[in-house]
């Protein structure tokens, strides 16, 4: 059973705000947060730094999101029976190199969500705030359907971590603790942003200039709220000289 979650998720101002800034379309981010993530991801290692923030976002989500009554009764021993059955393939697989042990996770992620889809039915595809649709992989629909929890839940929990001024103002004095949720952002970013005629025209390099020069001065500021509030009008200030820009699909 397939269906188009109809949608419930809300684009955070700061979110906004921060896509605006560094270019981003925000289906494309979402898109590339379910494309990354991949349930062996879970058991063992990721493959590079982006997929393994992906997966810490998702288990920070899980432990303070999901509860055990979300998922139906009659399909709760059939959840736990594919979970321990993944976990039962992952140690009897370890000796198999690592994209062997994927391939074998990743059929077994098949025959889970056509059973948990006769079961459960389960979403294809969630429908955004600006009616763009995302598309969900496998691994993104058993793992939701496993731990008893919404797409949207998860892309909302995404959303609601993603702000440049609330970042700057932690990181203030170099205190840069590890952030899924920023360290995913910052690589789509670097990823997807194209410099721009229209952007160099409007100093997009000198509001660049001007958060680096708040940053120094408010090295003196202990205030953390003082900071963020500081942060915030700089960000602010520079989204609007660039929001009226279209940022184009990335092809």
């Amino acid at each position: 059973m397939k269906t188009t979650v109809t949608t419930r998720i809300n684009y955070p101002e700061e979110f906004l705000i921060a896509c605006g800034i560094h270019r981003l379309r925000p289906e494309e981010f979402l898109q590339q947060f379910v494309n990354r993530f991949h349930y062996s991801g879970l058991l063992c290692e990721a493959e590079d730094d982006t997929e393994y923030a992906v997966n810490q976002a998702v288990l920070d989500c899980i432990k303070t999101a999901v509860k055990v009554k979300n998922i139906p009764k009659a399909g709760l021993a059939l959840c736990r029976k594919w979970i321990l059955k993944l976990k039962v393939i992952f140690d009897e697989n370890k000796a198999l190199s690592e994209r062997q042990l994927r391939t074998n996770i990743s059929y077994t992620l098949l025959a889970c969500k056509k059973e948990l889809g006769k079961k459960q039915g389960h979403a294809s595809s969630v429908c955004l705030p600006d009616g763009c649709n995302i598309y969900l992989p496998n691994n993104f629909i058993v793992m939701c359907s496993l731990f008893g929890i919404s797409a949207e839940a998860v892309l909302q929990h995404l959303l609601n971590h993603i702000s440049l001024a609330k970042e700057t103002a932690f990181n203030q004095f170099d205190v840069a603790a590890f952030d899924p949720y920023m360290d995913f952002f910052h690589a789509m970013a670097k990823q997807f942003f194209k410099d721009s005629k229209e952007l160099r025209e409007i100093g997009f390099n000198e509001y660049d200039r001007q958060v680096v020069e708040l940053y120094e001065k408010m090295k003196r500021e202990e205030s953390y709220e003082k900071r963020l509030a500081a942060f915030t009008k700089q960000y602010k200030k520079w989204y609007e000289a660039v929001k009226g820009l279209p940022i184009k699909a990335t092809a």
